[in-house]
């Protein structure tokens, strides 16, 4: 059976970004995600796999959003092998003023 967890409005403070403000103190950022995966009698712990982004955001400085959703995805799958599908985004609320901000992925896996 397919199952999906959700992660709505996670918020992170983190370094990341290419803006010399924003190489100098951690911004707050919002992650979405959507992770399916094969139910094989072992459900997926959303807990863990937003602890797992959150220490990852925490870690790394990325430089640019999509750095950080490659690796975040990468790294998921790697932990979580029953995992078929990510779609995860990253939102910057404070970077621009009037706007928010981000970048999304969507990977598949066989």
């Amino acid at each position: 059976m397919m199952f999906s967890i959700i992660i709505k409005d996670f918020q992170v403070d983190t370094i990341i970004g290419v803006l010399a403000k924003e190489r100098k103190a951690p911004q707050r950022v919002i992650i979405n995600a959507q992770v399916d995966y094969e139910y094989e009698g072992e459900y997926l712990d959303y807990a863990a796999v937003s602890g797992t982004i959150r220490d990852i955001l925490q870690a790394r400085k990325f430089e640019i959003l999509e750095d950080g959703l490659e690796y975040i995805c990468s790294y998921l799958k790697n932990e979580y092998l029953n995992i078929t599908q990510i779609t995860l985004e990253i939102l910057k609320p404070e970077i621009l003023e009037d706007i928010i901000v981000g970048a999304k992925i969507t990977k598949r896996y066989e």
